[in-house]
């Protein structure tokens, strides 16, 4: 092709050899000859793609008709769009020309998403557009207009709209469109349909323009049914809001915030409240709308009038819990702000809520504590309990062993016993505790000598703990006069109570002094006390040492025996002594503990029984038959080793009906009841041999030590009671009472 062709022709040409994949010839004055034809066409660094040994001209070009192809190239970051058209000259030879579509199609890419998007928005807000021909009366509507009324196309005539109008509103339409086509005037109506596809009621409201210039209406028609539904709902919600503003259980209020020139909150004006907000703080409501919150709360701080104001102002929600010492209530105040510069309050009385909060919370935490003292008074009970076992367990085992001398063997037989004596203290604690809590401790109220309480107590206390006097004072302060000082009370009770406390005393002194007595005595009241130099108690512990399983001292570190009963059991007995118990301590100093009992006085007849305890140990002077009702091994071996040893002779019925059958045909001197027995029990044997044999005595022994128990067993008839474990010392005072005493 001539040089002179290319120049004339309106685009860029170029001859291409296809082979070479280079420009021939090409009227583009900034492209020579020889130019790589991808580099100048398609603005790329590589040859075009190859299928089969071909590029895409060479496939698309590959006879002498015209032919054309888009190419799309991405190697250059953002995609380029290539129109190409051309045709084969001859040989490998071809002219091409070349049109960059990229932004021709970005363009029309665009108007295609505009126009969904405006679609989109039309069925969004429920809006058409459309025009009017004032010629041909016909109206063009977009996909909105379409969806409005129902239609299936896009063209509807005047007439046909017409027909969706309800009747009510046909003179309105008519009478618009009349005015826009006669006139040229626009109109803004509203108006029903029946829309075609559905048949449902549809509100429109209708704008139109005229262009004279063009004989053309153009306007809008839009779909208000939703917005008509929903002012229909808001009008009865705002009714509903009104009610419930009116008859809430909660005080309920509307201010607005008054600021100044430097935009600070200066006041709050109270615009509307409540009935429970009259009734909560005695105002009236004409009395307080549209008037300084201050007017009514005088007492009402700046904080509270920033914290209002700043709620009004950012719209950040606050709420509480108050109190109001004015009402005596605790309130619970949510405030928050419904626009710039208003706030509301609703205030909620929770005061029982609040209380119940406390106690629940005061609650948990003794539930808490008690699971806690329940723990550790599980330790220490096992503790206390195992270590007399352990004594009277190893002891036991070294007495049986070969080669002891006589010393060892008594010594190793009163460890024995006291570890005995202390597991026994320890189960008369916990039974006096149970007792106490359940109220079941009984009273025997009898006359008591004061002085000769004081002086057995002094004894004892004198024997038994004679080591560490020799590094503590212990003194004794009795009723200074001449007459015995009697008064009626609990005697074994009072002395359990002064026994528990100076075993405290004893406990906690390791140096100084322990003094014991009555303090004061006069015609109401008698008070004895305990006072020592020991630790001391603190303050903080003073107020629960009175409670069972507490001490002063808690814990796996603890430096003494016990787990806290000595003291409870003192309160239980003086408070069912109709007493108080005092307490004076100072930690390091010494503590001081004051029992306050009523003087009760007996009639002038009544009488005391003593103890007759001469010739307790005295061996009888002839042999008499003792017959025992037991079941357990250990109590038999027991029983008949002593009595034996006594010179009696001993016959033992684990069956109480056997026992009962041998009395029938033999003789017998005594009769040592056990309670618990395969058969019968042993109050119902025990009543059955008072009544075939009265004046044969029946000794009951168990190991029930309640005050029911005792009771009991006296109403069976018996003539004495022994509570185990028994000792050698308490069956020998009822075989010297019942046998050798009769003699």
């Amino acid at each position: 092709m001539t040089q002179e062709v290319l120049d004339a022709l309106p685009d860029n040409y170029y001859v291409v050899n296809l082979n070479r994949k280079s420009i021939v010839q090409t009227n583009n004055k900034k492209v020579k000859a020889g130019t790589a034809c991808y580099a100048v066409l398609f603005n790329r660094t590589e040859p075009c793609k190859i299928k089969e040994g071909q590029c895409i001209c060479q496939l698309n070009f590959s006879d002498n008709k015209k032919n054309e192809f888009y190419i799309s190239d991405e190697t250059a970051g953002s995609p380029r769009h290539f129109k190409v058209k051309g045709s084969l000259l001859k040989k490998q030879l071809a002219l091409i020309t070349v049109q960059d579509q990229t932004d021709f199609l970005e363009q029309k890419e665009a108007f295609k998403q505009n126009t969904k998007r405006l679609q989109r928005a039309e069925q969004l807000a429920k809006f058409g557009y459309w025009e009017f021909d004032v010629q041909t009366e016909v109206f063009t509507t977009s996909l909105g207009g379409k969806l409005i009324y129902g239609l299936e196309k896009n063209e509807i005539t005047l007439e046909e709209v017409r027909t969706f109008n309800l009747e009510a509103y046909q003179d309105l339409f008519d009478s618009a469109m009349k005015a826009l086509i006669k006139e040229g005037q626009g109109f803004d109506i509203p108006y029903k349909i029946r829309r075609k596809n559905d048949n449902q009621i549809r509100s429109i409201r209708a704008l139109a323009t005229y262009l004279p210039a063009r004989k053309m209406a153009f306007g809008i028609v839009h779909d208000v049914t939703d917005t008509e539904k929903l002012d229909i709902v808001k009008r009865q919600h705002q009714e509903y809001l009104s009610l419930l503003f009116e008859n809430m259980n909660n005080a309920f209020a509307q201010h607005r915030v008054v600021t100044n020139d430097n935009g600070q909150i200066s006041d709050v004006i109270v615009m509307d409240v409540n009935p429970s907000y009259e009734t909560l703080f005695g105002i009236k409501r004409e009395n307080i709308q549209n008037k300084s919150i201050r007017t009514f709360f005088p007492d009402l701080s700046d904080e509270w009038v920033e914290k209002f104001g700043q709620v009004a102002l950012t719209g950040k929600a606050e709420q509480f819990i108050d109190y109001f010492s004015s009402l005596e209530k605790f309130l619970e105040i949510s405030i928050y702000s419904p626009g710039q510069g208003y706030f509301v309050t609703s205030i909620n009385d929770v005061t029982k809520r609040v209380e119940a909060e406390i106690e629940l919370k005061e609650t948990k935490e003794k539930a808490v504590e008690s699971d806690r003292l329940k723990t550790l008074f599980l330790a220490n009970m096992s503790h206390e309990i195992r270590t007399p076992l352990n004594g009277i367990l190893g002891f036991s085992n070294l007495l049986s062993q070969d080669g002891l001398s006589n010393e060892n063997r008594l010594y190793y037989g009163k460890i024995i016993e006291n570890s005995g004596k202390r597991l026994m203290t320890i189960i008369d604690d916990i039974i006096d505790v149970s007792m106490i809590q359940s109220d079941q401790i009984k009273i025997d109220y009898t006359e008591i000598d004061v002085n000769e309480l004081l002086n057995e107590i002094f004894t004892v206390y004198t024997k038994e703990k004679a080591e560490k006097l020799t590094r503590i004072k212990f003194k004794i302060k009795p009723i200074t006069k001449d007459e015995p000082c009697l008064f009626y009370s609990d005697k074994s009770r009072l002395f359990q109570v002064l026994n528990n406390l100076l075993d405290n005393a004893f406990k906690f002194t390791e140096h100084g002094s322990i003094e014991f007595g009555v303090e004061s005595i006069d015609q109401k009241q008698v008070v004895f006390f305990v006072k020592d130099t020991g630790r001391g108690i603190r303050v903080d512990k003073q107020d629960y040492i009175f409670d069972s399983f507490r001490q002063a001292e808690e814990g796996q570190t603890r430096s003494h025996e016990g787990f806290g009963l000595g003291l409870a059991i003192v309160a239980g007995i003086v408070e069912k002594l109709d007493g108080k118990i005092l307490l004076d301590s100072v930690p390091g100093k010494g503590s001081v503990f004051k029992i306050v009992l009523p003087h009760n006085r007996l009639p002038k007849n009544t009488t005391r029984d003593e103890p007759n305890r001469d010739n307790v140990f005295a061996h009888p002077k002839m042999p008499k038959k003792v017959v025992s009702f037991e079941d357990e091994e250990i109590s038999i071996a027991l029983l008949r080793t002593v009595v034996q040893r006594q010179g009696y002779e001993v016959i033992n019925f684990i069956n109480a009906r056997e026992g009962i059958e041998y009395l029938r045909k033999n003789s017998a001197d005594l009769v040592l009841m056990d309670v618990k027995l395969p058969d019968v029990n042993g109050y119902e044997a025990t009543k059955i041999i008072k009544k075939e044999f009265p004046d044969l005595p029946v000794v009951i022994q168990t190991a029930y030590a309640m005050a029911d128990d005792r009771k009991a067993a006296f109403e069976s008839g018996c003539d004495d009671l022994i509570a185990k474990p028994l000792t050698i010392d308490a069956i020998h005072r009822q075989l010297h009472k019942h046998l050798e005493v009769k003699e």
